[in-house]
Formats: C-alpha cells, structure tokens, sequence
C-alpha cells in the first residue's frame, strides 16, 4: 500500500491495482478566497489519471473543493460519510457523479479484492480505514483532534478495539476555526493567543498518537496560509510554532512506539516508511517570497488590493441584510447593536439593530468603541446567499470581531444565524429529515447515539468520562 501526499488533506493511495484518492484542493483558494493552499499541493497530473475511489470526508470547502472536483474523472465511486442530517451525497451526485455512496457510521465495503473500507462518523466529520489484509491505514483528517476531548477518547478506543493494529495514521492538526485569530477584545495578546492554539492542537495530535500507538503518525491537513495584509501574522505564528511532530517527540521521550512525520507534497508513504518527496518544512521566509514573486503572488496581489465600494452598492447591501433580518425574525431576536464595517467602504457602516420588536441596518458613519464585524462585501454577500456563506467567517477567517467583551461574541454569532438563508436550528433540520426519510434517519441516530450523545454533553459543558458511560452501555454499544 503507497500513499502520496499530494497536499493539505489529499493522499493518493495505490493498493491491489485501485486508486484512492481523499479530500482534493488544489484549484484556487476556498472560503471566498481566504483559504489558499500552501506549501503549493503536488497533483502531478492526478486529475487525468483513473481513479476508481474518491472519499470526501466532511463538508467544510477544504475537503469539498468544487473547482478541484469539476476536473476529476466522473466514473469514480465517491464515498461519503452518512450523516444524520444534511447528507452530501446528494450535492456529490449533483456535480455530475454517477455512483455516490452514503456509507453509515461502522459500515465496511469491499473496494477491490482483499481491500475494504471502513468509514466512522463524527457527528458531521468521519475517517475512513482502509485494509489490504497487511497493512492497515486510518484517515482521520480533522474528525479527531478538533473534536471535543471525550469525543476523541472514545474514537481512539472504538478504533483500538476494531483496529488493533495501525501501521499508517493520518491525523490532522490544523484548526477550522475563526477563533481566537479574529476576536479583538480589550487586553487581549493576539499573537500569545494564536501561539497557545496552535500548541493546544499539536498537543492534542500527539495524545491522539499516543492513544492508538501506529506504527507511522502523519501530520497533514494544515496546509493553508491567510493572505489579506491584516491576517498574515497568523501565517508567522503558525510557521513559527513547533511542528505536531516536535511536540510528540518531547512529550513521548525517546521510548516512544511510534514514529511521527510531518508531510510534505510529494512525500510517499510505504508501509510505516516515509520516502521524502524533495520538499522542506516551510518557513515564514519561503512564504515571503511565494507571496513577493512566486506561486503566491496574484493570490496576495488580488486580496491585498480593494476597489472601493460605491455608495449606491453599500445602500443595495444594507437594504438586503434589513430584509433578510425581518425575514428571520430579528424583530424577536435577543437585542442587537452592532456595526458592520466594510473594508471596501472604510468610511461608512451598516449599524444593526434588532429585538425588542424592530430590526434594522442602516448606513451610517463608524462608532468608535462599539462592537462590530470587520469584513470585505464579498464576504457579506456569501453570508447572504450561500446556505454555509457563514464558513467564510467562523471557519475561513473572513471577518475580524471587535468586541467590548467576550460576552458580545454571543451577539455577533447571533447575527450571523439571523443573516443565514439556513434559518433552520440544526435540531430541526434533523427533525425534518426525520419526516422524510424516517428509517435512514432512525438508523443513523442509532447507529451513531453514543459519539452524538457525547458531542451534546459536551457542548452543554457537563464533565464526563467514558468510564462511567461504559458502566451503563451494554457490551459493544459504542
């Protein structure tokens, strides 16, 4: 079994005459030109060749690349994780591929003779498992290490127990995330922020290593750079920071039982063996020139420079965001005072005001000392016209939050639900899919009831260790 890294969370695994190719991005940036892909990915002509099986994890636009799937042959099998709600086989199928294959949390597939797949969802995340009868491969991408730490335990020991054996893991170790980078709040240190977020995931990678002992660790699926001039420091921070591969090193100490390797394109990996593809661990000065004269520079040039917005454009905008905050019922909202600043209009806002019966957005001049949303109109309009437009913002740092204090994030969330045209709660979207689809939906939920159960315990901020789940789980319920 050979894997290829072709960049950010694509492989390219060759086993028993089939090809298997995950996650491709490598056709322009992602989240309305926020996300760009770097250290430059390596397809080297992969689009051309055949490829019998094509898994898309999840649905955040890093692993669900439009424009990089419009070139890839449609006779591919696409696998996609089944999710209780809001499914993407459908939106796969609707870009042109015929054999799309929905595949429930714990199902295992026959790809080719002697090879199967098995795929584990993670609430709206999965990872696939590949076997050959030799060797086996875990493809966690970002369903891990972003998940809530009891999340994780219990997939690391789901996997454990089907899986005793790993030989090659790959693990993410980026985050998907506006948070911290983008909130300025009064005292905060910025940089001291982004540094401890990107020990915590690093952090976070090693004790997902250290918990399914693979033979061979990869860290991949973190290889993107922010472009606009205001957002480049996290860049450095990131580049500056000790790599996924360091941390686990020093935690594990020299007895450690698994080797541990951050990818680079072109790498290839063996068995538990890395065959370097001739390319170095980046550096905030090879980024410096990728964006001064190199593969870079019409990205950087482009979102750098601005053209002003006209009066008659920033009037057009605010009457829609008006419309659509009485369409979505911010007259009943919790009551909202925020500005929304363009920075393609520098010398105007669009002040928000909704609740206690009224709700409004109006052009006005810029209040200092207020809380506000600081973004390009692009940005706004996919907020206004894309059913995930707000991934732009809340995971492709789209928007910087100026807050007063920490409880006002609350507000701006809540103002992006009420800009949304995907209104619905996520409850009821599960709810209505429920209605449509009663036995896939009842299926899923069970199939999944113990990973949805601990994502809701966790979000509700409650303490809890699978130990004491396992106690009232029946054998095998997890």
């Amino acid at each position: 079994m050979l894997t290829r890294f072709v960049g950010h969370a694509c492989l390219e695994t060759e086993v028993r005459g089939i090809r298997i190719v995950s996650d491709p991005w490598w056709a322009g940036p992602a989240y309305t030109d926020q996300w760009h892909p770097w250290p430059t990915p390596a397809p080297d002509g992969l689009a051309a060749r055949r490829i019998e099986v094509l898994y898309l994890s999840h649905g955040h636009e890093d692993h669900l690349h439009a424009p990089t799937l419009a070139g890839i042959r449609r006779d591919a099998m696409v696998l996609v994780p089944a999710f209780v709600s809001g499914g993407m086989d459908a939106y796969v199928a609707s870009l042109g591929f015929e054999r799309v294959v929905a595949m429930r949390h714990g199902q295992r597939i026959a790809l080719a003779d002697g090879v199967t797949a098995t795929c584990y969802v993670n609430a709206t995340d999965s990872m696939l498992v590949v076997e050959d009868g030799e060797q086996v491969l875990v493809n966690a991408n970002d369903a891990l290490h972003a998940a809530p730490a009891v999340v994780a335990e219990h997939f690391c020991n789901l996997l454990r127990r089907n899986h005793p054996r790993i030989d090659a893991l790959f693990v993410g170790f980026g985050g998907a995330s506006w948070f911290p980078n983008c909130l300025r709040l009064p005292g905060k240190d910025d940089r001291a922020a982004a540094a401890r977020r990107e020990e915590l995931l690093a952090e976070r990678f090693a004790d997902i290593v250290r918990r399914l002992s693979p033979r061979l660790a990869c860290a991949f699926a973190a290889s993107f750079v922010l472009l606009e001039p205001h957002l480049r420091w996290v860049n450095e921070v990131k580049l500056e920071a000790p790599g996924p591969d360091a941390i686990f090193a020093r935690r594990a100490g020299p007895a450690r039982a698994s080797a541990c390797r951050l990818l680079a394109p072109g790498d290839v990996v063996d068995g538990a063996t890395v065959h370097p593809g001739g390319r170095s661990r980046p550096t905030r000065e090879e980024l410096e020139r990728a964006c001064a004269e190199g593969e870079l520079r019409d990205a950087a040039g482009r979102v750098a420079t601005l053209a002003p917005l006209s009066a008659g454009a920033l009037g057009e905008l605010a009457a829609r965001v008006e419309e659509r905050l009485a369409a979505s019922g911010g007259a009943r909202a919790r009551p909202l005072d925020l500005d929304l600043r363009l920075r393609d209009a520098p010398g105007a806002a669009i002040r928000i005001r909704a609740g206690s019966g009224s709700a409004s957005a109006r052009v006005r001049a810029p209040r200092e000392g207020s809380g506000a949303l600081e973004l390009r109109a692009q940005i706004l309009r996919a907020v206004l016209d894309e059913p995930y437009g707000t991934e732009s913002i809340t995971i492709g740092c789209g928007a910087v939050a100026h807050l007063r204090h920490p409880d006002e994030l609350r507000d701006v969330l809540g103002l992006l639900r009420l800009l949304s045209p995907r209104t619905a709660a996520s409850w009821r979207g599960v709810a209505a899919e429920l209605w449509r689809k009663p036995w896939t939906v009842s299926r899923g939920i069970v199939a999944q009831r113990w990973p949805l159960a601990l994502h809701a315990a966790a979000r509700a901020g409650l303490v809890l260790s699978l130990q004491s789940a396992a106690a009232i789980a029946p054998d095998g319920a997890c």
